[in-house]
């Protein structure tokens, strides 16, 4: 196994790690990650489906998702995938409310989408910076809104983590 941090991990790599968690720590619990079907997303996927939790990737790219189904499905990690843009506040409600109709409940989200652009900021457009912005920014905002007018409508509690990266 590999463990260069700048390299990505397998799947067979990720379902192997060791980790300091207990095994059923998110049994029963319904867990939306954004962003899931590639990189640090993609790992807190594995990571929570392999502590029991029913896991739900949201993604903008529905090839990847269906990759991310069939090869977590191969490794005995179950997880349901919904294609949704979070910058779109009304693609993100309806992500939300399929969650609670799918499973029954959502007890976790874990804002991970993000977006940037590897360039000097001088080459950056209006347009890219809008894209940057709206991913990073407005897009948790909306997934944090709604889970929590869910949450409150429905009495149930619910966590948030959001990811950031420099």
């Amino acid at each position: 196994m590999t463990l260069d941090p700048y390299s990505a991990w397998t799947d067979e790599e990720l379902v192997s790690l060791s980790h300091g968690f207990r095994d059923d720590l998110y049994k029963d619990q319904v867990a939306l990650v954004t962003g899931g079907a590639g990189g640090i997303g993609r790992a807190i996927c594995m990571l929570l489906g392999r502590l029991g939790a029913r896991v739900v990737a949201c993604g903008r790219d529905q090839s990847k998702l269906d990759e991310l189904r069939n090869s977590f499905g191969e490794r005995g990690i179950d997880v349901l995938t919904t294609k949704a843009n979070v910058r779109d506040p009304e693609e993100v409600a309806a992500m939300v409310e399929a969650v609670w109709a799918q499973c029954g409940a959502l007890d976790l989200v874990v804002n991970n989408a993000g977006g940037q652009f590897a360039a000097p900021a001088m080459d950056i457009s209006p347009k890219g910076w809008a894209a940057v912005v709206e991913t990073n920014l407005y897009g948790p905002w909306y997934v944090m809104q709604k889970a929590a007018e869910c949450w409150i409508e429905r009495e149930h509690p619910g966590s948030i983590v959001n990811i950031g990266t420099i």
